[in-house]
């Protein structure tokens, strides 16, 4: 799974967003706006907080989801 290509060839003609949070641990917030930045072409919003704001901020989360970003 991990190895095969990436089945669209190219992304779909949405807005694009990454949300990342500055306390991760899973996933390197410099690296992920590095991902936003460089291979996204995109801004990144920035929570507070660990991997999953889904279960520890959701109220932020939905605010950033549903915002003119």
């Amino acid at each position: 799974m991990w190895n095969e290509p990436y089945p669209l060839e190219r992304w779909p003609d949405v807005e694009l967003v990454t949300i990342l949070c500055e306390d991760d641990r899973a996933i390197s917030p410099a690296w992920a706006r590095w991902v936003a930045a460089h291979r996204l072409r995109t801004g990144a919003v920035v929570l507070p907080g660990g991997h999953s704001p889904f279960l520890s901020r959701p109220r932020e989360l939905a605010a950033s989801l549903t915002s003119d970003l």
